[in-house]
Formats: structure tokens, sequence, C-alpha cells
């Protein structure tokens, strides 16, 4: 497994790859890697001739007073991670190159980016635009790897890629959740074991509401009010919002018909956790 970190140095080391045919798969990261990241990382070995691995904790995607600063780090780890889980090239730029002074040029994904963590996170997802577009035009792969985990990220990715015609799919992968059903994400480093166990709720909360609609309920105030009646008897968990958007193009629904995305972020001694899940009405 290689370690790029010049931007110059992976555009042509791509190029040259490209030039024999060869397909090349990223999975965009920022570290911190979990069984949920390797997942997508297999994926794309099994999937492609080369696969990439960018680690970078993006700035531009953090508002004030979140953790950026306090994200956690685990460089050695990762490349341990990473080339057991079959990357072939693992992409560690520095700041200063991907945001070099005066930087100034942001991809604006709209009005799909405004709404659930959008609106929660102003400006969050200008930041996951810009940085993927960048990664994009470095890394040059043909197939980029996201998790359904990230459902608004995912659906945005979706919609950039083919407003902006980059030759190249975006690979939804499914959610990987530890034996209790929690789903996996880097910021459980802040818990503890005490913490897990009562975020175990959050997919206890979607499985009753994809029971309650596929038994027939309609009623979509009364499906919220049930994911946050479970959520919330595991105290301090606190259900911060619950949604149901169509899905991928996340229009606010008035009637369960078609794809529908439940997606929500509950909280736990200020970390916030999401999840979702997709049903078909």
């Amino acid at each position: 497994m290689k370690i790029v970190k010049s931007i110059r140095a992976m555009q042509k080391f791509a190029d040259s790859r490209r030039r024999r045919g060869k397909s090349i798969g990223l999975v965009p990261t920022m570290g911190a890697l979990h069984e949920g990241h390797l997942s997508l990382i297999k994926r794309s070995a099994r999937e492609n001739d080369l696969t990439v691995v960018s680690i970078f904790v993006n700035p531009t995607q953090f508002g004030p007073g979140e953790d950026f600063d306090r994200y956690p780090r685990r460089p050695s780890q990762d490349l341990r991670l990473a080339a057991r889980a079959g990357a072939d090239i693992v992409f560690m730029p520095r700041n200063d190159d991907i945001y070099p002074e005066n930087f100034g040029t942001f991809v604006d994904p709209g009005a799909i980016g405004e709404i659930l963590e959008g609106k929660a996170r102003p400006g969050h997802f200008r930041g996951v635009a810009t940085i993927c577009v960048k990664l994009f035009n470095i890394v040059k792969p043909h197939r980029a790897y996201f998790g359904q985990k990230d459902a608004q990220q995912l659906a945005i990715m979706l919609r950039l890629v083919k407003d902006l015609n980059f030759d190249m799919k975006i690979v939804a992968c499914k959610i990987v959740r530890s034996p209790q059903g929690v789903a996996l994400s880097s910021r459980h480093a802040y818990l503890d074991k005490d913490d897990l166990i009562k975020a175990e709720a959050i997919y206890s909360s979607l499985q009753q509401a994809r029971r309650m609609i596929l038994s027939g309920e309609r009623d979509i105030e009364k499906i919220k009010l049930t994911i946050k009646s479970i959520i919330e008897s595991r105290p301090p968990l606190q259900l911060e919002y619950v949604s149901l958007n169509s899905w991928p193009d996340l229009a606010t629904v008035n009637k369960l018909e078609g794809r529908i995305l439940i997606s929500l972020v509950a909280g736990i001694k200020g970390i916030r956790l999401l999840d979702n899940i997709v049903i078909k009405v």
C-alpha cells in the first residue's frame, strides 16, 4: 500500500492508471476508521483495479463550536486498517494544500443541502460538496463509495455527480451496525459502553416505525411520536429531530408512497448520532 500526500503526485498516479485502462475506486473518509469504512474499502477493492482511501479531516464542513479540533485522529491505526481492508493507496493531503492561502471557491449543493442536517449545521454541506469535488478531481475515480448512514450526504453526492456531469458513479453502501443495531460512527469514540447501550433505542425506534408502516399506518405524526417515545425512554438520550422524506430527492412528504427515508438525529452527552432507514411503501 502506498501513502501519497502530494496532490500532484496523486493526480499523476491516477492518470497513469487510467491510461492503462485500470479502474479506480475512491473511499473518502476523515479517518478514525471503523467497520463501516472498512466495508466500503473492501467493496471498492472487489469492484476496482485500484482503491484509494482519502484521509482528511475537512475543516470547511465543521461549524463554529463543533468538534474539529478534537475529532478523533488515529493515522497509524487507520493505515493498518486500510491496508488490511484492501486499500492500494491512502491519500493524506495537507490542509494547506487542499485550502491554500486565498482559497475562495466553494460548491453550493443548493436546497437539498439546506434541510435536515443542513438546517442543523448551516454551511456543512457546502464544505462536504467542496472537498468531495476536489477529491474527485484529484483522485479521478470511476466509482466513489458512500455509506447510507449519512443519507443526506449520499443524496447530495448522487445529485452533484449528475448535475455537474462527473464521469463517475456514486456507489451507495449499506449501513454497518453493531450486533445491537447501533449505526457505527467515528464519534462513538466520545461515548462509553453505557451510552452505546442506550443508543440501541435509536435503531429500535426505526424498526418500530418500519413495522407500523408495513402494517398500514399512514399517520406521519403518529410515526414520529412513536420514534420520539422509544428514543426518549432511554435518558439522557434525546431526539433532536426526525423527518420523513422521499428518497433520494429528499422532498417533504405529506403522503407515504414510493421510497421513503426516515432519518433522525438523537443526542447523548452532547454527541449527535445519525441513523435512518429507507422503506418502499
